[in-house]
């Protein structure tokens, strides 16, 4: 589960990813009014299984966050990869394939933010028994 303005709307949503068949992961995107309830805004299909990470961060640099999933190196053909998807339309915008960084998965850490002052977010990837964080261009 994640929380942030995926929608633009100034107002946070609650991002949740439910895991279908051991590949395929459901996005439920809802927005938030308090003790009033929560309403589903979208929903879409992503690459995803237990062991992947995810996060929010504004990859792309257009100032909106997007969806960073990232796919471990046991997910055969589709690991090593980190997939970056808009939320308002469930598009995947970009891939980056990550083979050469060491192998991920979510009991690591995994997060996405402008560490670098380049006004676009940078991956970030910390391996519990490397000691060290692994940071994107």
């Amino acid at each position: 589960m994640l929380v942030g303005d995926v929608l633009g709307d100034e107002r946070d949503e609650i991002v949740m990813i439910d895991n279908i068949d051991g590949q395929q992961g459901q996005v439920y995107v809802y927005n938030s009014f308090g003790n009033y309830g929560h309403t589903l805004q979208t929903s879409f299909s992503v690459v995803f299984t237990n062991h992947d990470a995810v996060a929010l961060g504004d990859f792309v640099g257009n100032g909106e966050l997007e969806l960073l999933v990232a796919t471990d190196g046991g997910d055969g053909s589709l690991g090593f990869t980190i997939r970056i998807y808009d939320v308002e339309t469930g598009k995947r915008v970009d891939r980056v394939g990550t083979r050469y960084w060491p192998w991920f998965t979510k009991y690591d850490g995994f997060a996405a933010g402008d560490i670098m002052g380049t006004d676009k977010d940078q991956i970030l990837v910390a391996i519990d028994e490397d000691d060290i964080v692994y940071i994107s261009k």
